[in-house]
């Protein structure tokens, strides 16, 4: 497997998807539809955007991302890493990619140019809570039969656009808890989603150490756990990661 970051030479390891300068290189998202047309996408720590037109053989970066307010881009606890590769499968020239901690972001063209799509967001940790970049998303979901219709789950709150991620509004409710990691959409039902509350970004245990699996019916307007506490044995184990 080769790669090439914008043409530069001396890259690191020409198998990795990452292979100009970038952190660790690690990969760490893979996704594309109509891979015959568009290619696959791989997204990597330190944050790029990689695409390959050949199954996967080569890969080169999309450096418009980066250029998209990349030098205000900052690293969360977890590093600075593209995690979430979310395709419209009505368009696949859309697509929409998640970074921690700099935000979403989505492209009309293929991954030529990019925009932040954050309006809405609020996020208390960095200098101005409601700044355009810099928010830590953990997590954006879709459901194919509704391609405008976006859940997140963010640092703190579960948030919801219904354009396109023009803008986001916070749907987490009566959760236990609105810090997370994985969100997912019922793949028969978009209005069913499903979250895992975790206590806080400090304590990184379930609340009252019981790992439950959260579900809306209703995009997010009620939730309510649908699984059962962990067996004893595993429930102690969460117990000792206090």
């Amino acid at each position: 497997m080769r790669g090439s970051r914008g043409g530069q030479k001396g890259a690191r390891d020409e198998r990795s998807p990452n292979p100009g300068g970038h952190a660790q290189g690690s990969v760490r998202a893979v996704g594309g539809r109509e891979a015959r047309t568009l290619g696959l996408y791989a997204g990597v720590e330190d944050a790029a955007l990689f695409r390959s037109a050949d199954g996967g053989q080569t890969w080169q970066e999309l450096p418009g991302l980066r250029d998209c307010s990349g030098s205000y881009w900052q690293p969360g606890a977890g590093g600075m890493c593209l995690h979430t590769i979310v395709q419209d499968p009505s368009d696949p020239r859309r697509i929409f990619v998640a970074i921690s901690a700099a935000g979403a972001f989505r492209t009309d063209d293929a991954g030529k140019t990019w925009r932040p799509t954050n309006r809405g967001l609020h996020s208390e940790q960095i200098p101005d809570p409601r700044a355009e970049v810099g928010h830590c998303v953990h997590s954006i979901a879709m459901h194919p039969s509704r391609p405008n219709v976006l859940f997140m789950q963010k640092h703190w709150d579960v948030m919801r656009s219904d354009d396109a991620g023009e803008s986001w509004r916070e749907v987490s409710g009566n959760l236990p808890s609105d810090f997370g990691f994985p969100i997912v959409v019922h793949a028969h039902d978009p209005e069913t989603i499903y979250v895992v509350p975790i206590k806080s970004d400090s304590e990184h245990y379930p609340p009252d150490g019981k790992l439950r699996v959260y579900r809306s019916r209703t995009g997010g307007e009620g939730w309510a756990p649908i699984v059962r506490d962990l067996p004893a044995v595993l429930s102690v184990e969460v117990q000792t990661l206090r």
